[in-house]
């Protein structure tokens, strides 16, 4: 049970939800105003959608995660899957 995005690791018990992310909405987490402590691994010249995953666990440094996925939905999915209560 963990999430990798690269060289990162996260518990999936970490997870508080997910949600599939296209590019306008990348810009906008990104733009001004955005949230510095949000981890982020985008590879625009891949793929321009991508996965926002919110975290429940407060005493980590990051609020959430922002990635870019070629296949965000499925990604979403999979992840909601693991969150079954």
């Amino acid at each position: 049970g963990q999430l990798r995005v690269g060289a990162a690791r996260l518990p999936l018990t970490s997870i508080d939800g997910a949600d599939q992310v296209d590019a306008a909405e990348i810009a906008a987490l990104r733009g001004p105003g955005a949230d510095a402590r949000i981890f982020t691994a985008l590879r625009p010249w891949s793929c321009r959608d991508g996965v926002l995953v919110r975290l429940a666990d407060e005493s980590d440094p990051h609020p959430a995660w922002l990635f870019s996925s070629r296949h965000p939905g499925r990604v979403v999915e999979t992840l909601a899957a693991t969150m079954v209560d």
